[in-house]
């Protein structure tokens, strides 16, 4: 179990450091953008567009990396009444259900970027399909980080810790 939780918190990292990366280039770009429109009444046209799409990558790496530590948040009231162990069989029955949802993303994802991939973005030149990718991609981060959960969930029914070998 060392190795699902090290490949969680690896996965966790990567999409961490990525929305590090694109955060900074997005900031850089805007704040260039700024400068030049306000200072030589001078704009870029691809910066707004490419910040765009960073944030849409961003929102939705994010959204996945939260996944990793069942950081969204829910509506707890009613389900802390319940006993553990039916919080549990709710936990893995919403597992399962986040799950499901999330593959028919996964394939919505890939119909809709197969769709637009004759698009060509205004100033970029770039396929539409590669900002739509990410709906696809995370909901495969997703998919991955409930899993790794219902794993521990399950191995606690076991009375063993996620830590034991």
């Amino acid at each position: 179990m060392h190795f699902l939780r090290r490949l969680t918190g690896m996965m966790a990292a990567i999409c961490t450091n990525v929305e590090v990366i694109f955060l900074a280039i997005m900031t850089f770009l805007v704040f260039f953008q700024v400068v030049t429109r306000y200072l030589f009444s001078y704009s870029i046209a691809w910066v707004e567009e490419l910040a765009r799409y960073l944030m849409i990558w961003m929102a939705f790496l994010g959204a996945a990396a939260l996944f990793k530590d069942d950081g969204h948040i829910r509506m707890d009231l009613v389900f802390n009444k319940f006993p553990q162990g039916v919080r549990t069989f709710l936990d893995l029955l919403f597992g399962f259900f986040q799950i499901a949802f999330l593959v028919m993303l996964f394939k919505l994802g890939l119909e809709y970027a197969e769709s637009v991939d004759i698009v060509i973005s205004p100033t970029l030149r770039i396929s539409m399909r590669w900002p739509a990718m990410i709906i696809s991609i995370s909901s495969l981060l997703m998919i991955f980080f409930i899993l790794a959960h219902m794993i521990r969930t399950v191995i606690g029914l076991t009375g063993r810790t996620f830590t034991d070998d």
